[in-house]
């Protein structure tokens, strides 16, 4: 039986942003990920950059949805509404899906604008804090893991042990292990 610790990535691998500095920056960050420049354990190329204080102390993630939501100035006043986060997975009709966009968002302003907005606010404003819908312990076995990933929105979890965070798990994690494990029954070199 597979452990979280087994395939998270840990919190000294992980690419990470300050939580003073701007999103901008931060985007700046996740796009050198993308061309291999970091130097570091690609965690970012699943779409997360680990957060520190001043301290270099892990204290949350941001990942490129986080980023995204903010977009939407009515989502984060919603909280963790999962009528309206999981819509669209729920077989519901576009009418529908329209009416609640029209109902809850606050997009008042153009694209643009709100991308403006987003680029300027720091780390802290935009990051995943640990909270249990986003978290999974370090000796978690690998399917409590694949569930939180399953249910959630969320392309990752952080990863915590008893000093606190210790790592990041990545949708991406779980399906390199799907791919070992699939060539481990086909015969293949892991």
């Amino acid at each position: 039986m597979k452990l979280v610790k087994d395939l998270m990535v840990p919190a000294e691998q992980c690419a990470t942003v300050r939580q003073e500095v701007t999103v901008g920056e931060a985007l700046r960050k996740f796009k050198a990920m993308g061309k291999g420049q970091s130097g570091v354990r690609e965690s970012a190329e699943c779409g997360a950059l680990l957060v520190v204080d001043q301290g270099n102390r892990a204290i949350g993630k941001l990942g490129r949805t986080d980023i995204v939501m903010r977009l939407d100035p009515g989502y984060r006043r919603q909280g963790d509404s999962s009528a309206i986060a999981h819509t669209a997975t729920a077989g519901l009709s576009p009418a529908l899906l329209r009416s609640l966009l029209h109902r809850y968002s606050a997009w008042n302003e153009s694209f643009e604008t709100r991308c403006q907005s987003v680029l300027v606010l720091t780390v802290e404003e935009c990051m995943c804090q640990p909270n249990s819908s986003e978290c999974v312990m370090d000796s978690d076995l690998l399917e409590v893991a694949v569930h939180k990933l399953t249910i959630s929105h969320h392309q990752s979890l952080l990863v915590v042990g008893t000093q606190g965070i210790v790592g990041i798990l990545s949708l991406c994690d779980v399906f390199r292990e799907i791919d070992v494990e699939w060539g481990t029954r086909h015969g293949e070199a892991k």
